[in-house]
Formats: C-alpha cells, sequence, structure tokens
C-alpha cells in the first residue's frame, strides 16, 4: 500500500513526503485546494482501500490483482513468511497515516467475502482475524 507514496515512487521520481499520487492523494487535495477555499475540515470517508494490482509500474506479477496474487514477491522480497501478517502491516501502515488527518473519518478495506473474480483481495480467514486483534487495541475512529 505504500508504493507510491513519500519515496516509493515510479521510475525514481520525487519524493512526495507524506503525500502520494498512488495512496495518500487525499492530502493533496485538502493541502492545494480544500484548505485554502476554507473546506480544510471537510470530512473525508475513503470507501476501498487495500492493494491493487492494477497499479501501473508497481512491483509485482503484471497480472496481480489483489493482494493474495503479491504474496510470492514478498517472500522474494525477504518479507516475513506470513502472507496475511505482511499484508496486516500495510493496513497499519495506512491506519497509522489516515490517523494523522482529523478530517478523515474512516476507509473501508476492499473487500471481505469475495464474489467471484475478486477473490485475490478478499480478507476473510486469518488476516480478518489479525484485523480484529488491531481494532480492539486501536478502535476506530
Amino acid at each position: 500500500m505504500q508504493y507510491g507514496s513519500g519515496a516509493l515512487q515510479q521510475n525514481n521520481g520525487a519524493d512526495q513526503g507524506d503525500e502520494g499520487w498512488l495512496t495518500l492523494r487525499y492530502r493533496k487535495a485538502y493541502r492545494n485546494y480544500l484548505a485554502p477555499m476554507g473546506y480544510g475540515d471537510t470530512p473525508l470517508l475513503i470507501t476501498e482501500c487495500g492493494v491493487d494490482g492494477f497499479v501501473g509500474g508497481r512491483p509485482g506479477p503484471p497480472e496481480a490483482r489483489g493482494w493474495t496474487d503479491f504474496i510470492d514477491t514478498w517472500l522474494a522480497s525477504g518479507l516475513r513468511d506470513d502472507p496475511p501478517g505482511v499484508y496486516m502491516d500495510q493496513l497499519i501502515w495506512y491506519d497509522k497515516e489516515l490517523r494523522k488527518d482529523d478530517y478523515v473519518k474512516g476507509a473501508a478495506i476492499f473487500v471481505a467475502g469475495a464474489s467471484p473474480g475478486w477473490e485475490s483481495y478478499d480478507i476473510l480467514g486469518r488476516t480478518a482475524e489479525l484485523l480484529q486483534q488491531y481494532l480492539e487495541v486501536h478502535p476506530p475512529y
């Protein structure tokens, strides 16, 4: 999920600081447009978040879609042999970033209970269990 934020840019692009073009882009909109117009406290609900393979120029197999399609890439990169835990680490990173912005009121992970064709995005099972544990310690907004 961090790809495209901060220094993790395509083609060695410029460091985006605490913003990004693929994730945390909402900060650009708030800082450059909404806040100067007096709307910087407008509540934001993020309706879908998570790892999405449709992003171009990203690491991993070209045909990858959801987070489970990146497991081999994560393992080859030396990340621990716990794919749901690795994905949860990314969701935790994202949650910590969202909590820095008071106007962000929540984000929905795509997807719990996938329909056919979307199974690689599904968080049901161990990932959902890890998420529940995290939310017990870090309750939603």
